[in-house]
């Protein structure tokens, strides 16, 4: 369980970092960069470079097409922003306005500094790929001489859509095999439903997709004929039972392969409450201006070999957590989390399957008046595990529940102290520990801080916090598997199917001339390169 805390930690440093740059988890924030003269690159900026750098960094605000759309906007995150694709947007404003947001942020528009997290070049690249998303033709960079002149802009003309990256590879003679496989239930006398359907999944280098379907034969077995089977591909399989979405391994061939053996496994439901175990819990503790937020990862594993979902009334409903004592919980997390009618729970939408970890971030909000506060919480289920406090306000001190302090951790760019304990406890047992000391607000010798109030205290959470929960919440298929050297080891989640599915998707809208080549291309490029970082992020 140590490791798989310390396996989270490195992924929720890795999602601050990936947000804004160099986050510090206490009581200020990084400072704005000063304005200076702007000085162009030596070279033309990278269109392909600049869509895979929007992908990755700016989606979940400004929306895959650059619309305003992402999903913090959406879900009322974060207020309403501009819209990339209207040209009014751009009236008055040059790459050069835009490489300085980039580059300086806009905090008050929740909009983060990326001076620390991107070079100039990609800097350059997705403010000239933004600029021109309104652009009535594609956009492509000139072949301009940038100057070095300060205060220089890059001159671009429209003349060709962006296109991702490619790669030169040689190309693999075209070869075609079979994929094989059995789908097996993985509940006890349980049978295999009838005239299944079973979907593959091939993923080229470049994110590619080709998709194949049959069914399942009386005996589980499948087979799908005239695959294209190539070292560069990843394959998985999916099947969609009792309302679940269940999915393989990915799986790789050696050069030459006519065949794959790739099985699947399904659950029957019906899993009890009692079956489900929490393996670690996490909390992390920031306090500002009378202010505590109650940042929490907890694990959890179904030791039985059912799926654990309840159907309600008002939809599917998994696992839970209690709300702590006094405490306001923050929906800015995750969409598949729903606040009961009284406000004392959060359940999870997701199932609970048979040995797959599975993961659940929330944020809680509570006055904190005085120099103490206590945080009482139930616990549903067992807790058999790691329970650890991590402190990223200083002049705080933790105590209770056996907590011992383990000194300094250093996660990421952040330092936190930690306090630790190894519980065994039973179901529904309430877990209690206190806060105490003045929050210290820290400046650094070298720069000048800003503060963090209690007025943009969410917007904080949102920034440095809140988005850990992204990329968790899908870790249900949690695998090892061993492929050959040049075959990484993917740990599929369920974005990453949802990004496959969406690229399928978009290329049968395309060919049913449904929609334009313009708005196909760049939505294609855009999912082909969240799919690419995914698959990149969740690679052993």
């Amino acid at each position: 369980m140590t490791l798989l805390l310390s396996f989270l930690l490195v992924i929720l440093a890795t999602a601050c970092q990936g947000l804004a740059g160099e986050p510090r988890v206490v009581a200020t924030l990084p400072p704005r960069a000063t304005s200076t003269p702007l000085v162009a690159p030596q070279q033309a900026p990278d269109l392909a470079l600049g869509a895979q750098v929007y992908a990755e960094k700016c989606t979940r605000c400004h929306g895959a097409t650059g619309r305003g759309d992402g999903e913090f906007v959406l879900s009322g995150q974060i207020p309403s922003i501009i819209d990339f694709t209207d040209p009014a947007t751009i009236e008055g404003k040059t790459p050069e306005d835009y490489f300085r947001i980039v580059t300086e942020g806009k905090l008050d528009a929740l909009m983060p500094p990326w001076v620390d997290e991107l070079t100039e070049m990609q800097r350059w690249s997705v403010a000239n790929y933004v600029y021109l998303l309104s652009s009535s033709e594609p956009p492509q960079v000139a072949q301009a001489q940038a100057t070095a002149e300060p205060g220089a802009t890059v001159q671009v003309q429209t003349t060709e859509e962006p296109q991702p990256a490619q790669v030169q590879t040689t190309e693999e003679p075209s070869a075609t095999g079979v994929v094989v496989g059995q789908l097996s239930n993985g509940t006890a006398d349980a049978s295999i439903p009838e005239g299944q359907l079973i979907r593959l999944f091939s993923v080229t280098e470049q994110f590619e997709s080709d998709v194949f379907e049959t069914t399942a034969n009386a005996d589980g077995s499948y087979r799908f004929e005239n695959v294209p089977l190539l070292s560069d591909r990843q394959y998985v399989l999916t099947a969609e039972y009792q309302g679940i979405r269940y999915m393989s391994e990915f799986a790789a061939v050696e050069a030459g392969a006519t065949e794959l053996t790739l099985p699947i496994t399904i659950y029957e439901t019906g899993a009890d409450a009692s079956a489900i175990q929490i393996d670690g819990l996490l909390n992390q503790i920031i306090v500002i201006e009378g202010e505590l937020q109650l940042v929490q990862v907890i694990s959890y594993t179904n030791t039985s070999d059912r799926a654990f979902i309840n159907t309600t009334d008002d939809g599917p409903r998994s696992v839970t957590v209690s709300v702590p004592t006094g405490a306001i919980y923050q929906n800015f997390t995750n969409s598949d989390y729903v606040l009961s009618a009284d406000g004392a729970e959060v359940y999870d939408i997701q199932p609970v399957l048979p040995g797959e970890a599975h993961l659940m971030h929330v944020a809680f909000g509570m006055p904190y008046p005085t120099a103490e506060a206590r945080i009482t919480q139930t616990i549903p289920y067992a807790l058999v595990g790691r329970y650890e406090v991590l402190v990223a306000t200083e002049g705080l001190t933790v105590t209770g529940e056996s907590l011992v302090e383990q000194g300094l951790r250093q996660i990421g760019n952040s330092t936190m102290l930690s306090y630790a304990a190894e519980l065994s406890t039973p179901a529904d047992s309430t877990l209690t520990f206190d806060i105490s000391g003045t929050p210290v607000a820290t400046t650094s010798s070298s720069q000048t801080s800003t503060t963090v109030t209690s007025d943009n205290l969410l917007s904080y959470v949102l920034i440095v916090v809140g988005v850990l929960a992204i990329g968790l919440a899908g870790f249900l298929f949690w695998r090892d598997r061993k492929l050959q050297a040049r075959a990484p080891i993917i740990i599929a989640t369920a974005e990453t199917q949802t990004l496959i599915e969406q690229i399928a998707d978009l290329d049968r809208q395309h060919q049913e001339g449904k929609i334009t080549n313009k708005v196909y291309e760049r939505k294609r490029a855009a999912l082909k390169a969240q799919l690419a970082k995914l698959m990149r992020d969740n690679t052993l």
